[in-house]
């Protein structure tokens, strides 16, 4: 596995050599947190990436009736 490198913040990084040892440490990484954790970390990638206005956040929906004349 990789080195750990753990600073004065939260923040942790590994040091990996190969990008199957990388996709390992994620998997297992991943796998340690529980169900509500991975969720929260999900919603603030959403948020970073569409932001927080809810309303352009949401689909458009255009409903249109018309009446047809019979032919």
């Amino acid at each position: 596995m990789g080195n750990l490198v753990e600073s004065d913040s939260k923040a942790v990084v590994e040091v990996v050599t190969s990008f199957e040892a990388a996709a390992v440490a994620d998997r297992d990484y991943w796998h340690s947190q529980t169900p509500e954790a991975c969720l929260q970390h999900a919603l603030e990638l959403r948020r970073i990436n569409y932001g927080t206005d809810r309303a352009s956040g949401r689909l458009q929906r255009v409903l249109e009736i018309t009446r047809r004349e019979r032919s």
